[in-house]
């Protein structure tokens, strides 16, 4: 009986692992190999060169220029995003909490406004990027027309090399706090409501409540958002393709290791370079999302 068990699991994971190898491990090995080669994309010579295209790469000031934006990038905009989530989340749940036994809820309207909050994940990226073109638009933009309304100096946002890389990284923040609001706002309704009233009854202010009661209790859906946040903040190929000036610039100002990787594969037909930046990149985020695991097992042990 048991034999016939672990049979019927192993036929049932073997068209989906089937599926992954093909569709997501084999890629990623054809990568790798390419990484090894000079192959220009439109051709079917691949030569053998060994790590020229990983030594090149460490030598290219491009490369670097876009690391240090990326990273920038994933320096900022995770923490804010994730905070963000955090607060509108607690506010939703636990907004409307009181002194009162048994009445700890969250704000009115919680449905309405989680919906508000996540609509920009039912846009598309590329609407997303557009929309926010228009609110950055130097003449007759939202965000020049505060500008102007307060009195302050105008700045041409995506074609300030001190501004442009800023921008990208408030529409990240911007199109991700409804996602991971959901999700913490799931984690939070899990904890129980016991502790709650047992610190209403112990005169807990709503701030003790939440850093001693909600963040242990939801330590494991922050990590998984800040490892997420992180991988997305990697990329943010999609809003500087679209968004920023060039794309990539002013000054190559917002070029991410994404959009990099991108210009050398579709522009400029290095391929085997391509290949190489994308396994570099893969390996950063691979690292990023196992230090931020590391470090939150070690802080919650």
């Amino acid at each position: 009986m048991k034999l016939e068990k672990y049979l019927f699991v192993y036929l049932a994971l073997l068209v989906p692992m089937g599926l992954f190898i093909i569709f997501v491990l084999s890629p990623y090995a054809q990568a790798v190999w390419y990484s090894f080669t000079d192959w220009e994309g439109f051709t079917a010579q691949k030569n053998f060169i060994g790590l020229d295209q990983y030594i090149r790469l460490f030598q290219d000031e491009r490369f670097y220029s876009a690391a240090l934006n990326t990273f920038k990038l994933a320096a900022f905009v995770p923490i804010i995003t994730i905070g963000l989530a955090l607060f509108f989340a607690s506010m939703l749940n636990f907004g409307s909490s009181s002194r009162r036994i048994g009445f700890i809820g969250g704000a009115r309207g919680t449905g309405f406004y989680r919906v508000i909050y996540f609509f920009p994940q039912v846009m598309s990226v590329a609407i997303t990027a557009v929309l926010w073109q228009s609110v950055f638009n130097p003449v007759n933009g939202i965000l020049t027309s505060i500008v102007r309304f307060l009195g302050l100096p105008e700045r041409i946002w995506l074609n300030d090399p001190e501004t442009a890389l800023a921008a990208v990284g408030v529409v990240m923040i911007w199109g991700g706090v409804g996602f991971y609001l959901i999700i913490l706002s799931a984690a939070m309704a899990g904890v129980p409501r016991e502790l709650y009233e047992a610190a209403i009854i112990d005169g807990a202010s709503k701030s003790k409540q939440f850093f001693h009661i909600t963040l242990p209790g939801i330590r494991e859906a922050i990590v998984l958002c800040l490892i997420y946040a992180l991988i997305g903040a990697l990329d943010g190929f999609a809003l500087v393709q679209i968004m920023t000036i060039g794309p990539g610039g002013p000054d190559g100002a917002t070029t991410v290791l994404g959009y990099f990787l991108y210009d050398q594969a579709f522009v400029a037909s290095n391929y085997g370079y391509a290949s190489a930046i994308g396994v570099v990149l893969a390996i950063m985020s691979i690292a990023i999302a196992l230090l931020a695991r590391a470090f939150a097992t070690e802080k919650g042990a």
